[in-house]
Parts: structure tokens; sequence; C-alpha cells
């Protein structure tokens, strides 16, 4: 047998508990395909002889009057029918979730797990969530039991948010769960963010909170920063500097101290690089305050601020180049640098340029006039010739060239200082050798 088949069946042994794995051997090959077949009659009874237009009205009338026990029967006869099975798994999911339940158990075929199994948990969640989270749970292989569990906490969290927390605590770990921002956190804000906060280190969960205090803050700031001064922090989470960023554009130095009442240096740290990445920090203070972190942290610091996108008026811009003036030029913020400085070309060409070319360290100007060469006017193109060697790169002069038309090149290349119209000409000839 195939290794895929084994792997296979070892999953659907974990699925089914108590279920003999050799019943699983009864194909000889599981992981071909169900055949595509039309319907079948079940005890006189053939949807193939309803009119097209009625069929699925009558598979619907029909499937109504089933018993639970007329169930397993008549849907393992439609079962390979693209146009009906879907229709025949929903509506047995909604009669009866555990025997549909069971009978996927029990029926030794992995590719009717795969199909059914993920619609029916949410079905079923949406009216008994703890029968099926009850269900979900005896499933060992590992997977597939991440699969189903999401599906029935996700199910039960958008319609009930203390039920969905309730169940995501019982779930335990995942090995891969995905996270992003979703409808449920933004409905109640401090609920999803006092119950996410109050479950297990091991929930995957948490990881919500990274949108949920930030979500409050818009709608409450003083509460929410209420509640993250007392807090109960887990070392390592990723929410905490976003939080203390949103309380700090809301209101930069009540966060800041905040941040700073924090006894435990580890969370005093992330949160006050949270603040000083919300650009809401003057500059004087912000030279200031640095100094207090450590440089892994000042090294994320301008990442972070490009989380929640770019500055919004020209004293935000202001702040956040004292920022990156101030930070070290780690590779996380060389390239939100790089970022900044294109957004800040795009609003104020003159400014932006002007800062770029002003900023303390070579590899931050580098970083910088990489990133808007395309952006840049003629007239900028032509200062060149003022900035230093160590401040260009082959990366700047084919974005520049880029912008030149053919026919001026040269021009543009001879009017350089001799050692810029070199790397220039190079870089010129490297690409028409290309």
């Amino acid at each position: 047998m195939k290794t895929s088949s084994l792997s296979l069946i070892v999953a659907l042994a974990g699925f089914a508990i108590g279920y003999p794995v050799s019943r699983a051997l009864q194909s000889p090959d599981p992981d071909a395909p169900p055949p595509r077949k039309s319907a079948v009659v079940v005890d006189g009874w053939n949807p193939s002889s309803l009119a097209p237009a009625n069929r699925m009205a009558g598979i619907a009338e029909k499937a109504a009057l089933l018993d639970p026990s007329e169930w397993p029967a008549f849907f393992a006869a439609q079962k390979d029918s693209p146009e009906i099975s879907p229709l025949l798994a929903r509506l047995w999911a909604e009669r009866d979730p555990a025997g549909f339940w069971q009978w996927l158990k029990e029926s030794g075929d992995v590719h009717l797990l795969d199909r059914f199994a993920n619609d029916l948990v949410r079905t079923w969640a949406e009216t008994d969530p703890d029968q099926a989270m009850k269900a979900v749970l005896q499933v060992t292989e590992k997977q597939l039991a991440d699969r189903l569990k999401r599906t029935v906490i996700d199910t039960a969290i958008d319609s009930d948010l203390q039920k969905g927390l309730q169940l995501a605590a019982l779930a335990g770990d995942f090995n891969r769960f995905s996270w992003g921002a979703r409808e449920w956190v933004s409905k109640d804000p401090a609920a999803a963010t006092t119950g996410l906060a109050a479950l297990p280190a091991i929930s995957k969960y948490r990881h919500f909170l990274f949108y949920a205090v930030p979500e409050w803050v818009k709608k409450d700031p003083a509460g929410a920063l209420a509640w993250l001064k007392g807090a109960e922090l887990l070392p390592g989470e990723r929410w905490l500097p976003e939080a203390y960023r949103a309380a700090a554009e809301a209101d930069p130095q009540a966060a800041l101290a905040a941040a700073r009442s924090l006894t435990d240096l580890r969370f005093r740290d992330e949160a006050l690089s949270g603040v000083l990445a919300s650009g809401k920090i003057d500059p004087a203070q912000l030279s200031e305050l640095l100094p207090e972190l450590p440089l892994s942290q000042q090294s994320e610091i301008g990442l972070r601020r490009f989380l929640t996108g770019p500055p919004k008026n020209a004293e935000e811009f202001r702040n956040m180049s004292a920022l990156f003036a101030a930070v070290p030029a780690s590779e996380n913020n060389l390239s939100s640098l790089g970022t900044f400085a294109s957004q800040w070309q795009s609003a104020d060409p003159e400014a932006g340029w002007q800062w770029v070319t002003s900023l303390p360290d070579a590899a931050m100007r580098r970083s910088a006039l990489e990133s808007i060469a395309t952006q840049a006017t003629p007239e900028q193109l032509s200062a060149i010739s003022k900035v230093s060697l160590n401040s260009l790169s082959d990366k700047f002069f084919e974005s520049a060239l880029g912008q030149i038309p053919d026919d001026r090149e040269e021009a543009w290349i001879s009017a350089l200082p001799a050692s810029h119209a070199a790397w220039a000409r190079a870089v010129k000839n490297k690409k028409g050798s290309n």
C-alpha cells in the first residue's frame, strides 16, 4: 500500500475513537476520489425521477419525513452525488448532528470526513456548541482536531462571546493558528479584552488581544488604560506594545505615565516602546526616553509604528522623523524608515528629501534614498551630486536611471562628480549588458 494511503488510515484512526483500523483497509486506494454518481433509488424513491426544477425541493420534502434511524441509509445512497449530497448533509446536520457525527465516525471513509465534518460541526455549534465541542475534543489526529475546534469556537464566538471564550479555554494548544481582525472583537472590545486575558496562557486565542485592546482604546481610552495598568501580563505576548501604542495615540502623556509605572522591567520596556512608536511623543522628550530602552526594544520601534498606517499630518511626520533619527539602524528600523521616507516624499517632496539627505547615519540615508529614488524630482536627482558616496548604492542608481529618459541618461551622469558618475555609469552598463 502507498505511504500516503497509510497516513490517511492513521488519521482516520485518530478521528474514529474506538473504530477498528482494519475497516479503513477495505478500499484498495483510499486516496482515490469517490466516483461521480447520479442519485440512487432508495426504497422505491428515486430523486432522478423529479423534474430538475423541483428536484431539490422534493429531496428536502423527503428528508423532512425521515426518522433519525432512516438517515444513514438515505444519506449513504446519495453521498456520491455532487448535486444532492451537500443539501442532504446540511439537512441531516440540522436534524440530527450527533447522529450524522456518529455515522461519519463509523463510515471508515476518509473522503467523507474531509467533505462533511467541518460543515457538520459548524451547523452543530450554531445550536449546541457544548456538544459540538465535546465531540471534536475526542478527535486525536492533531491537524483535523485543530481545524474542527477552530470551527466550533469561531462559530460560537460570533453569536455569544462568553460561550465562545469558554470553549476556547477548553481547546488547548493549536499547531497552526491564523489570527487577524474579527468582527466579534469590535462589537464589545472591553468584554473581548477581559475575556481573552482570562484565557489560559497556552491558548492561542490570547493573540486576539492585539486587536481587542486597541479597539477598546478607540471607544474608551480612559477605561482601557485603567485596565492596562492593572492587567495580569504574561511575558512574550505581542499585544502589549500595540496596546500602549494605541493608548498613546489617544493620550500620550497618560500612556507614558502608565508605561513607566510598570514595575516589571520586561513589561515596562515593551509598553514604553509602544508609546514611543506612536509618533505622539515630541522630539525633545523622545531623546530623553529612548535611552531607557534596551537596544533590542529600540530596534523594533520603527517596525511597530507602521503596523497601523502612515503619519496623518505634518506634525506626525516631524515627530516620526525625530524618532527614526534617534533609533539605531537595525534591519527592522531601516525597512520601516524606507517606508516612512517614501510616504513623506509623496506627501511633501521638499521636506521629505531634506530630511532624508540630512539623516545622521549613512545606512539610514542609504535605505531612505533607495526607497524614494523612484519618486525623486529631476531637481532632486541632480542634487545627488551633493550626497556622500557612502549614502548611495547600486539600487539607488538603478532606480534613478529608471526615472531618466534614455536620451538624457548620459547628460545626467556627466553632470555628476567623477566618483558619482563612475558609479552611475557602471550601473548603467551593467543594466545594458543584461
